[in-house]
């Protein structure tokens, strides 16, 4: 249907008028969707509470261990480690939430107090 290489074509008045529909229909069907792509938001939800306080456990537990078998050179590199994983996984969210603010997207949801 779509051809390997990119071409120079245009397309036609037939093709912009489906895609017009497709759009159209994709904008009833599901406004978050359409919101979502228009913001470059992600659609992964946010990780709980429990599972974050699991993984600083194991992170804390395996930092110990490592102060403990390497001494100070084997607590910095897993201590390096554990920072460099935390910037990848945190870094993707910020970007998200500056541009849904300079998009004038809504604020960033205050978590639910237990």
């Amino acid at each position: 249907m779509f051809p390997d290489l990119p071409s120079d074509r245009r397309l036609t008045n037939a093709e912009r008028k489906q895609l017009a529909e497709l759009e159209r229909r994709l904008t009833e069907d599901d406004p978050e969707l359409i919101r979502r792509f228009s913001i470059g938001g992600s659609t992964a939800e946010p990780l709980p509470k429990a599972a974050l306080a699991v993984y600083a456990a194991v992170a804390c537990a395996l930092l110990l261990a490592a102060a403990f078998i390497g001494g100070v050179a084997g607590a910095a590199a897993v201590a390096g480690s554990i920072a460099l994983t935390g910037l990848v996984l945190v870094l993707p969210r910020l970007r998200t939430l500056r541009r849904q603010r300079s998009a004038g997207g809504p604020p960033a949801r205050k978590p639910a107090e237990s």
